[in-house]
């Protein structure tokens, strides 16, 4: 079982799995109780925006790599460090105190969207007979749980799909909270620096608040669908 997030020996579309707030050793030990692990099926914990920092990977590897001499590679580093520095910056500035409020807003929920466990593996090697179980599992902990199938013809349980449905409109949520927030951050940037003074307008201000608003709700949909889903698993118990 590899525990590093490098994906050389699966197919191209492997089963997944995804799990928000879980702990570590909790969510690979029930992964392998119920689905079972090979040499090939890759399982790590990660934070997610650090997750996010590493599909930048290609950058570094397609950009050092398409480099014909020297002041390409120097030109070639600069960039990917400034890249590096303006992803810190949104970190600080943006991804933090998005959560932070979508915490508030959220009933804490927003959290369990900062640190994910993920397995990948061979949809041959997959236990499908213990889906449900792990997914009613880790429901009934408060854990959020998304399966794709992938490169198969099986189908997934309801409740497995329900779970799904219910995890993607949570990150639907958090996503578009961040995106609006990113484009906020800009607009104000470059409006303060061409113009001289600061974004003020209401009716700009009020249409970012709604699309922001509409990412809380969205996020808060999804916590409401697994909440349901948590309570339906532990009365049927």
């Amino acid at each position: 079982m590899a525990t590093d997030p490098e994906y050389e020996n699966l197919p191209e579309n492997p089963f997944r799995v995804s799990v928000y707030g879980g702990k570590r050793d909790d969510v690979f030990e029930s992964i392998e109780r119920n689905l079972g692990t090979s040499d090939d099926t890759v399982m790590y914990h990660t934070w997610v925006n650090v997750g996010a920092m590493k599909r930048l990977q290609f950058l570094f590897i397609g950009g050092v790599e398409g480099a014909m001499g020297i002041f390409d590679v120097i030109a070639m580093f600069v960039i990917l460090c400034l890249i590096l520095v303006l992803f810190a910056f949104w970190q600080v500035t943006i991804y933090l105190i998005v959560i932070a409020i979508l915490a508030l807003l959220s009933g804490g929920a927003a959290l369990k969207s900062v640190r994910g466990t993920f397995m990948a593996a061979d949809p041959k090697n997959v236990n499908y007979e213990g889906i449900e179980s792990f997914v009613m599992e880790n429901l009934s902990k408060g854990y959020f749980v998304k399966i794709d199938p992938g490169a198969t013809s099986r189908d997934l349980d309801n409740l497995t799909k329900s779970s799904t449905r219910a995890t993607r409109i949570f990150q639907i949520g958090i996503y578009q909270s961040l995106v609006i927030a990113t484009l906020i951050l800009v607009i104000e940037l470059a409006y303060r620096y061409i113009v001289g003074e600061w974004l003020l307008d209401l009716i700009i201000l009020s249409i970012f608040g709604l699309g922001f608003l509409i990412g809380t709700i969205t996020l808060d949909l999804g916590v409401y669908l697994r909440y349901k889903l948590a309570k339906k698993v532990r009365t049927s118990d």
